[in-house]
């Protein structure tokens, strides 16, 4: 039973902005500093970090679900990059949290496990009362 599912726009758009930002300066760093007449290695190092920052704001990002699966006594989680999905088991479940991202009211969904993993969803809504809906059904689902 899909119990979460939400459409990731704005953090799709953030991933792309991030992916954008990140090869359009690193090119021209990489450029800049062969211009600058500086050694590859300096260019080439300095161009990893730069590519490194990028890397960390998507997976930043990335690390969110957008879908919650439940089927029998494990969870799926769906994130933006395939490569990240999980399933757990519904017992690994501690505390199921919601939370406001940014100055608005944007809230998500939080699932914490006994191991301490903390899985946060993409934003839900502007009104928070629907994560405090969705957070009271999960509870109830989940028997917690």
């Amino acid at each position: 039973m899909e119990f979460i599912s939400a459409t990731p726009e704005s953090e799709l758009y953030a991933l792309s902005l991030y992916k954008l930002l990140g090869s359009v300066s690193c090119l021209v760093l990489f450029t800049v500093s062969i211009l600058n007449k500086k050694s590859l290695f300096n260019a080439t190092v300095k161009t990893s970090f730069l590519a490194a920052f990028f890397m960390f704001l998507s997976y930043s990002v990335a690390e969110r679900f957008h879908t919650m699966t439940i089927v029998n006594n494990h969870i799926s989680f769906n994130f933006i990059w395939s490569a990240l999905d999980e399933t757990i088991e519904a017992d690994d479940i501690s505390a199921v949290t919601f939370g406001i991202r940014g100055k608005g009211k944007h809230c998500y969904i939080s699932v914490n496990t006994h191991s301490g993993e903390k899985y946060q969803s993409v934003t839900l809504a502007k009104d928070t009362d629907i994560c405090k809906t969705t957070r009271t059904a999960l509870i109830e689902r989940l028997g917690l």
